[in-house]
């Protein structure tokens, strides 16, 4: 997991080095402080997660409200900043969701469905509507996705109850369009057609979908590539990496960071078959499916397949909050590795 990992981290670096050097030698130690944060938690006892599980959550909740008091950065609430570091709640919210999802339905097991439901609900709705409001689209599709996907695996909710879900959402889309904000508009328009405006607001994906596909087969080669290195291509270190990363290695390149994904996802789904307790199954399977879906949302934005709502591509993506994040994640799964299950006394 750990080698894969490294590998993925190392592509950033790499990538990053053919236009921001400054960008790569960051992304470089953050990559380092990653694997000490994951070292440091893997010693930790696997039992702390699940009885601090619900003080993480309103940990959450309470930095989700204090970014609301701090003076916003280009009309976004989504920052804290202590002395010179910045953090981004949000990013840390999809681990805290997935600890408290699975201590929910670990201590719950005995309730019905309807009732898991509507809890589950109610608690994540907190998490959801104030990364919305910061505003954070991005994050909380990954998270409402991440929620899904728990709760169909525990079986608390079917295939059918989610297609229904999904055709109540789309009967509201007139009140849910009313509440978005213009540049959301602007982002779901343009996806629809994105020769609508080429030069103003489909700028950006028009750029990336260029980059991808002057990549061809075997792309242009490292430090060739013309749209980032021109400026062409925005966000090429953080959001539209994999756009610069595919013009400069082609389709074979793109193929190798998909079969990293994937090994890593079942590298971790790999632990989940031999566990027992309920807590580390869900969780474990929360991390992998947390993981591949930020790849996969990324990927499919910078190809055209979905609006592009600012989703960094796991390991890969400039950022200090989502490798934070993605690296205390890891650090969870490798305490549970290490130490093995450990007795977990039940709050019922």
């Amino acid at each position: 997991m750990l080698v894969i990992v490294t590998i993925l981290h190392l592509i950033g670096i790499f990538t990053m080095s053919s236009i921001h050097i400054n960008h790569a030698k960051i992304h470089f130690l953050r990559g380092i402080l990653g694997l000490c944060i994951t070292y440091g938690i893997s010693r930790i006892q696997p039992q702390f997660w699940f009885k601090h599980s619900i003080t993480f959550y309103l940990l959450n909740i309470s930095s989700l409200i204090l970014v609301f008091l701090i003076r916003s950065i280009n009309g976004a609430h989504r920052w804290l900043k202590f002395a010179s570091i910045t953090i981004q709640p949000s990013e840390l919210s999809k681990i805290c969701i997935i600890l408290f999802i699975s201590y929910y339905i670990h201590t719950n097991e005995l309730k019905n469905k309807f009732d898991q439901q509507l809890e589950i609900f109610l608690c994540s709705i907190f998490t959801l509507l104030l990364i919305i409001k910061q505003p954070d689209l991005g994050t909380a599709t990954v998270i409402i996705l991440i929620i899904l996907s728990l709760i169909y695996l525990a079986k608390i909710i079917s295939l059918t109850q989610i297609s229904i879900i999904s055709c109540i959402t789309l009967s509201i889309t007139p009140i849910i369009w009313s509440k978005l904000h213009n540049y959301q508009k602007d982002r779901i328009l343009i996806f629809i057609n994105p020769n609508s405006d080429s030069r103003g607001k489909g700028f950006h994906i028009q750029q990336a979908l260029t980059a991808v596909g002057s990549g061809g087969i075997y792309g242009k080669g490292w430090k060739c590539g013309t749209q980032a290195k021109y400026g062409f291509l925005p966000e090429c270190c953080t959001d539209s990496i994999f756009a610069h990363f595919a013009e400069e290695f082609g389709i074979i390149g793109c193929i190798l960071i998909l079969i990293l994904y994937i090994m890593l996802y079942f590298s971790i789904i790999y632990r989940f078959t031999f566990m027992k307790i309920r807590f580390y199954q869900i969780m474990t399977c929360g991390i992998a499916n947390y993981i591949l879906i930020q790849a996969l949302l990324n990927i499919s934005m910078i190809i055209g397949l979905c609006p592009i709502v600012g989703i960094p591509l796991p390991f890969i993506s400039y950022g200090g909050s989502s490798i934070l994040s993605l690296y205390i994640a890891l650090g969870i799964i490798e305490s549970i590795r290490i130490h093995g299950e450990k007795a977990i006394v039940s709050s019922r």
